[in-house]
């Protein structure tokens, strides 16, 4: 059967529509698991390491560290990809002070801890 030209760009814009919210919903979903298993490691870290003195409990924040800023590195990835269709809609200053400062703040934050959590070989 063929359709209307109207009726194919209908079809094929709700088709993007559909695979973008399929893609930030799986997302989402990825990324909440990853934040439990995150905050675990982040619990075991300070148990094993402020309470047990194991000495292994370093390579566990580290790695919790190294979660985070890829997570992190994951949203800015999935923003920069669908052209801001989650943050675009913001202006520049609020974009700056509400998503750039934290994340900024808390990526480099992660990383220094990460660096101090380094088992020297």
């Amino acid at each position: 059967m063929v359709y209307p030209r109207i009726w194919m760009e209908t079809d094929s814009l709700m088709l993007k529509v559909r695979l973008h919210i399929l893609t930030w919903s799986l997302l989402t979903s990825t990324v909440a698991m990853i934040n439990i298993v995150e905050t675990s490691m982040n619990l075991a870290y300070v148990y094993l390491a402020h309470i047990s003195k194991w000495p292994g409990a370093p390579l566990i924040g580290f790695t919790s560290a190294v979660m985070t800023v890829s997570k992190t590195v994951l949203y800015l990835a999935q923003e920069f990809y669908c052209h801001f269709c989650a943050t675009g809609q913001n202006s520049l200053q609020t974009w700056i002070v509400y998503w750039i400062i934290p994340n900024g703040y808390a990526m480099i934050t992660f990383v220094k801890f990460a660096q101090l959590t380094t088992i020297p070989l």
